[in-house]
């Protein structure tokens, strides 16, 4: 199993970004964890063997994915810019948005619009898509991610998630634990806040009945380091047996997931085998 240590100087060599990265270490058969494998083997462990073991990709992505990482992109360029003292540019921010998606849609379009309005006052950008590997103890392999965005403001931190969607979905609480913790450890954080900014995907931003931008501050539980290590543990227990046997059952809601086309288990609504 390949160590904190390791990944840590490989991912510090990377030049590429953190998919590359995973993907690479997926083909060369490297133990990490991370909350997109919690996650996937959590859903259903037939996803996780077409996603991780048999790394079946989707070609062409699904439209969610494909928006959702344009949209990532271009706020990361407008916080850049922050960084450096350069107030959003919403023409500038559109062209950059339309070179990643083509054509990009209304919906992401607004998107991006609302997210120049909200930007994040009175701090101070520490870090955009910032990867990170993070030791779990001996008992489990590294955990790679990437925080979307790190501020500072004195001596509080904040790390914020950017979500997409049609509606508000909230937060899985693991994933922004990682996130602080990831902060704690490179930055000495005491006190880290963990924001979920959402937006929603709208085509007209001038008749809306429900907004289309949430921020939440998302109170973590005191034990929810501990919570989600056994979470982790009891994912990575599952990934073990599916990686050595090379078989897994399915089960869930398969209208959605993203791997129904291809999957020959696939059925309709809710199932179990």
């Amino acid at each position: 199993m390949a160590g904190y240590r390791e990944l840590s100087k490989r991912l510090a060599a990377w030049t590429g970004t953190i998919g590359g990265f995973s993907r690479k270490l997926d083909r060369e058969n490297t133990s990490y964890i991370s909350f997109s494998k919690v996650v996937s083997v959590e859903f259903c462990s037939y996803r996780y063997l077409l996603e991780y073991v048999k790394r079946r990709r989707l070609r062409p992505p699904p439209a969610y994915f494909a928006n959702g990482q344009a949209f990532h992109e271009t706020a990361a360029r407008m916080y850049r810019g922050l960084s450096r003292g350069m107030s959003p540019d919403e023409t500038d921010l559109l062209q950059f948005l339309a070179r990643r998606a083509t054509p990009p849609a209304i919906e992401l379009e607004n998107a991006v619009r609302v997210a120049a309005q909200n930007i994040h006052q009175g701090w101070e950008v520490v870090g955009v898509e910032e990867p990170f590997v993070i030791s779990l103890g001996r008992a489990l392999p590294p955990c790679i991610g990437v925080a979307d965005l790190i501020l500072r403001r004195g001596r509080t931190f904040a790390v914020v998630d950017h979500k997409t969607g049609r509606r508000f979905s909230g937060a899985d609480e693991l994933q922004l634990v990682l996130y602080r913790e990831h902060v704690r450890r490179r930055y000495g954080a005491s006190r880290c806040l963990t924001i979920v900014d959402e937006y929603r995907w709208v085509s007209d931003l001038t008749k809306i009945r429900k907004p289309a931008f949430q921020r939440q501050v998302v109170q973590l539980r005191r034990n929810a380091w501990s919570q989600a290590i056994q979470r982790i543990a009891n994912a990575w227990s599952e990934i073990r047996e599916i990686e050595k046997s090379g078989e897994a059952y399915g089960w869930g809601e398969c209208f959605r997931c993203p791997y129904k086309g291809i999957c020959p288990k696939a059925s309709i609504g809710f199932t179990w085998w």
